[in-house]
């Protein structure tokens, strides 16, 4: 028993050491993103951890120029790890003009979010406000539509009363009680 779990350890060790070693050649290949860390010594790279790539740090001794069992890996990536600092020494003056025209980019792009968010609350404002102007208005007009019916059934109605031999009196010179007064003025029976 205790030997399978030597075994399964030295064999997740050494799936680890590739996966580091596969993550610098990548590196190499593609470019190394602008965060992530690259190893300059034996004792970095048995150290190095990320658990987004998942890789896990192990001891020195599983990276030692001794160990024979890791040995080839250990060399490939180191000579992967020198290639690609030796390569993020040198940056093209093209593509260090790339990345400042990237972080400008991102920035105007950041600064064009937050203006339009704030335009589209302006927007939403505005527009809110000019349903309520809008209903307020719609409300007014069938107010006054309403009235000029109430007007326009007084006033047939006072020509009515004209017809059957009322006439209109000033208001307030009439004595007559208030249950015959009528919208326009009091209504008094001609004598």
């Amino acid at each position: 028993m205790a030997g399978r779990r030597k075994n399964y350890n030295r064999d997740a060790g050494h799936r680890n050491l590739l996966r580091k070693a596969a993550l610098l050649r990548l590196y190499l290949v593609r470019g190394v993103p602008a965060e992530a860390f690259v190893p300059a010594s034996l004792r970095q790279f048995a150290q190095w951890t990320d658990a987004s790539l998942r890789l896990r740090a192990c001891s020195y001794s599983t990276v030692s120029p001794e160990n024979r069992h890791n040995v080839l890996i250990v060399a490939k990536a180191k000579a992967y790890w020198t290639a690609v600092l030796r390569q993020r020494a040198v940056v093209p003056d093209g593509l260090a003009a790339l990345r400042l025209e990237n972080e400008r980019l991102k920035d105007e792009n950041s600064q064009l979010r937050t203006m339009n968010a704030y335009l589209a609350r302006g927007w939403h404002e505005a527009r809110h406000e000019a349903n309520d102007s809008r209903t307020s208005l719609n409300r007014e007009m069938q107010r006054t539509r309403d009235l000029d019916s109430v007007i326009s059934q007084l006033r047939a109605q006072l020509i009515a009363h004209e017809r059957r031999g009322l006439s209109v009196i000033n208001p307030g010179s009439d004595p007559d009680p208030p249950a015959r007064k009528v919208w326009s003025g009091i209504v008094r029976k001609k004598q």
